[in-house]
């Protein structure tokens, strides 16, 4: 257990802490605008905020983006997964693009980017990744950039371009603007126990300054810092699987419940390829090919006792259940003799099934067989035993000595079926058997 997360726990939870992220799902077109009244500066400015990706579309996402006639500033994630800055300016565009790409779907980066052309050469613009000043460009125009055209008075966005297009797709948090101040990483970030973390600014964020906590379920874009308020587009705050306000954060800390941290999700990096995932890499669904693929999770369990949930949708058939990186994502991780060391249930029998060794009938005295069942998962990893619930109802254990020198992964299939996973990033809909955790950096 890290300093922050002693602090959480004993009580000190007036210690500055990260506590919701907003979720960006880019076939909902979510995202946030804003104009300012007037200009800010557009000499000196810093942009700091952490994000978490969802899919990886290979084409651009925008993170931010402002425009002014044929001006425009853009901050993307370029189809080649690398950050890039645009400045357009109308004798030309001032493009700077990092050498380092950003496909962890499983971690928050921290990017800190300051203005200030006051300076001579790169140091005109600086961009820092986890506390770290990057220095390294595939493109790199940053000593021939003018005034920005980001911090005037024009539309803003946050998730999208202005027009707007090419969305977003995954989580942000703790976004800080500061007007007419270059700072560095430090002013909003710290080392602790050995990780990078968020660390409570507190001095002036200027005119047109403003800080996004994202946690105001009736105002998403609340400028925690004053008035500069964005509005917030097709995003949802109503319980279940669609909400969009979730605690999947950078910090780690004890909430009294099931800890709040970085959060496990479906890993885009590691499915079948006829699968799509979605709404942050928690929605899955299939379009084509195998029978039955799957994809496992982000975090991967060698000790520790692990609990999640997942709804079924519309669809014909998906299973949940654990799986090691040796099994086959291409059909049945528990159930064909290609799939050992997977085990799961079926949405359409009332079976367990063990890779390699077939199913047994009669475990499941419910079936997970309805749209808006859920089925939930505990794993107990030191062990070696795994256990399966229906909407709320125990089936005991189902298996019993697992490989404990095994390292094992959460995992859903689907054919046709629409399957939505919990992992504790929002309330559970069940309480977990005693013991049993969500799967975060928290509690791993």
């Amino acid at each position: 257990m890290g300093i922050m997360q002693m602090i959480a726990a004993a009580g000190g939870l007036d210690e500055f802490l990260v506590a919701k992220s907003l979720r960006f799902n880019d076939d909902d077109t979510a995202y946030l605008n804003w104009t300012p009244s007037g200009d800010g500066s557009t000499a000196t400015w810093t942009l700091s905020f952490w994000f978490k990706r969802g899919n990886l579309p290979g084409s651009n996402q925008y993170l931010v983006a402002a425009k002014d006639g044929s001006n425009y500033f853009e901050l993307l994630l370029n189809s080649s997964d690398k950050l890039a800055i645009y400045n357009y300016q109308s004798s030309g565009a001032a493009l700077s693009a990092t050498d380092r790409v950003f496909r962890d779907c499983s971690a928050f980066y921290h990017i800190v980017y300051t203005y200030d052309t006051s300076q001579s050469g790169d140091d005109k613009l600086k961009l820092y990744v986890n506390g770290t000043q990057e220095t390294s460009f595939s493109t790199d125009n940053r000593s021939s950039t003018g005034a920005s055209y980001w911090n005037t008075a024009t539309v803003h966005t946050i998730g999208s371009s202005t027009t707007p297009h090419n969305h977003f797709d995954g989580y942000l948090a703790d976004l800080h603007f500061v007007d007419g101040s270059a700072l560095d990483a430090s002013s909003f970030g710290e080392t602790v126990d050995g990780s990078w973390v968020p660390k409570e600014f507190s001095d002036s964020h200027g005119t047109n300054g403003y800080y996004l906590k994202f946690n105001n379920t009736s105002d998403l874009g609340e400028d925690s810092a004053g008035s500069n308020d964005w509005t917030a587009n097709n995003f949802s705050t109503s319980a279940g699987a669609g909400n969009d306000v979730l605690a999947d954060s950078p910090h780690a800390y004890d909430d009294g419940g099931n800890g709040v941290g970085n959060y496990c999700t479906l890993n885009p990096l590691d499915k079948y390829s006829g699968l799509t995932l979605s709404n942050g890499n928690l929605n899955l669904d299939h379009s084509s090919g195998g029978t039955i693929p799957c994809c496992r999770s982000t975090i991967g369990m060698s000790s520790g006792k692990w609990y999640f949930e997942v709804t079924r949708g519309s669809g014909t058939y998906g299973t949940m259940g654990i799986c090691t990186a040796a099994t086959s994502l291409s059909e049945y991780a528990g159930r064909s003799s290609n799939a050992v060391g997977g085990y799961e249930i079926y949405t359409e029998n009332n079976k367990k099934w063990a890779g390699g060794s077939g199913g047994t009938s009669g475990y499941l005295t419910e079936n997970w067989n309805s749209d808006g069942d859920v089925a939930s998962c505990y794993f107990d990893a030191d062990n070696g035993t795994i256990g399966f619930m229906v909407n709320g109802t125990d089936m005991g254990t189902a298996y019993s000595g697992i490989d404990t020198t095994k390292t094992y992964f959460f995992q859903c299939g689907s054919q046709g079926t629409e399957l939505d996973a919990n992992f504790g990033q929002r309330a559970f809909a069940y309480t977990p058997p005693t013991g049993y955790l969500a799967l975060n950096s928290y509690n791993t």
